[in-house]
């Protein structure tokens, strides 16, 4: 995943100085809040609220991608989340199948963990 967020980040970066948008400086509030707590934990507490948090943010993730698809003007900005929510929806389902072999949902894990979760096509 660190290595899928990173290069999603530097396919970004021509994108965002292309529109004027500059990342932040520094992490928000609420990263900060999410550190301070889990440096707080201990093992099995620490793999569940990070894990818990893995899925939650995931989830946002696909649905702000999804909302960008839909709705963005911008032909590049469009594409670009094409391109990654395949990958997005990846993590999302990987972070499920661990949260349900961990045994924190009523899932027990996905029967096909590693086969990713295809985009649906676009109607033009």
């Amino acid at each position: 995943m660190v290595s899928d967020h990173s290069q999603a980040q530097d396919a970004l970066k021509p994108l965002a100085a292309r529109l004027r948008v500059m990342s932040a400086a520094k992490p928000g509030n609420d990263v900060i809040a999410l550190e301070a707590h889990l440096s707080n934990l201990r093992a099995a507490q620490f793999d569940k609220d990070y894990m818990q948090h893995m899925v939650a943010g995931h989830n946002g993730a696909v649905a702000m991608i999804e909302n960008e698809i839909e709705h963005d003007r911008d032909a590049s900005v469009r594409g670009f989340a094409e391109k990654i929510l395949p990958t997005v929806q990846d993590h999302l389902r990987v972070a499920e199948n661990v949260v349900g072999q961990m045994g924190m949902s009523g899932k027990g894990g996905l029967s096909q963990p590693n086969k990713a979760i295809v985009a649906p096509a676009k109607a033009q």
